[in-house]
């Protein structure tokens, strides 16, 4: 599949979530997503994932990490049970238009924060089934670089 097409593929599956999000995309929250572990490398915070609207396949997940450990932390992957595709993008103006690519690995260095947020860096999520749709709150699976991986749960927002 040349550029293009993917392009234009990528831009139909993400174009809903982008035309939802503007609104919510300010809004600011205390709450904190729950911790598997405490001995965790990175913690989470303000997790959320925008509910999926009828006719829609796709979400995105949205979330601070903050990097507690001495060393860098690097999240390879994301994964997301009952998603077809899970990955992380990172959306940019090109010209005006918005855009998206994929994004291989984030890097959090010691002491610093990353936002996963609308319009920015997210995890985005393809392909969602039924029961996924359903959920007040999915697991959100962050595979390391370390071969570590490390879970937390997501809210679900209206948009």
């Amino acid at each position: 599949m040349n550029n293009l097409k993917k392009t234009i593929l990528l831009v139909a599956f993400a174009l809903p979530i982008f035309l939802v999000s503007a609104p919510s995309c300010f809004a600011e929250t205390s709450t904190h997503a729950s911790h598997e572990s405490s001995t965790q490398p990175i913690l989470i915070e303000n997790a959320w994932y925008r509910a999926v609207l009828p006719g829609q396949k796709s979400t995105a997940v949205y979330f601070k990490a903050t990097n507690v450990m001495k060393n860098s932390v690097s999240i390879d992957s994301v994964e997301i049970e009952g998603a077809h595709h899970v990955m992380m993008h990172e959306s940019y103006d090109d010209a005006g238009i918005s855009k998206m690519r994929h994004v291989d690995q984030v890097t959090i260095e010691p002491r610093q924060t990353t936002s996963f947020r609308p319009g920015g860096l997210h995890v985005m999520v393809v392909g969602v089934s039924d029961e996924l749709r359903q959920l007040e709150k999915i697991k959100v699976i962050l595979k390391l670089s370390d071969g570590s991986q490390q879970s937390f749960f997501a809210d679900r927002r209206q948009p």
